[in-house]
């Protein structure tokens, strides 16, 4: 699996993409700073990359339709938020995450649970 870390994504989410030994970009990488969400989701399809954000419009189904896109994972730390609990959170999952498919989906993934939207 391939992915694009978000602009939201704090930059040491990364380190746990390396521990995992996944391929993966970053926004600023991309040279998409500042770019509107339809950029960074079609740059995502071109690439074959899933996104993993912190931004909730990508949750919306009718305008990233599960299935149009590489995949979509959506992170929703606790409250108050640091990214080390978001480092955290994403590693967990991924570690994880190999029983899970992944690719093509939404996934919102939480301390306590993760939804899919196949």
């Amino acid at each position: 699996m391939k992915f694009l870390l978000d602009e939201c994504m704090p930059r040491s989410s990364g380190e746990a993409l390396r521990i995992l030994k996944y391929s993966f970009i970053d926004i600023k990488q991309a040279g998409l700073s500042g770019k509107d969400d339809l950029t960074v989701i079609n740059f995502a399809i071109k690439t074959g990359r899933i996104l993993i954000t912190l931004d909730g419009d990508f949750s919306n189904i009718l305008k990233y339709k599960p299935g149009t896109n590489p995949g979509i994972i959506i992170l929703r730390p606790s409250y108050p938020t640091t990214s080390i609990k978001i480092c955290k959170l994403l590693y967990r999952f991924l570690k994880n995450t190999k029983k899970i498919k992944v690719e093509r989906c939404l996934v919102i993934v939480s301390p306590t649970k993760i939804r899919i939207r196949r």
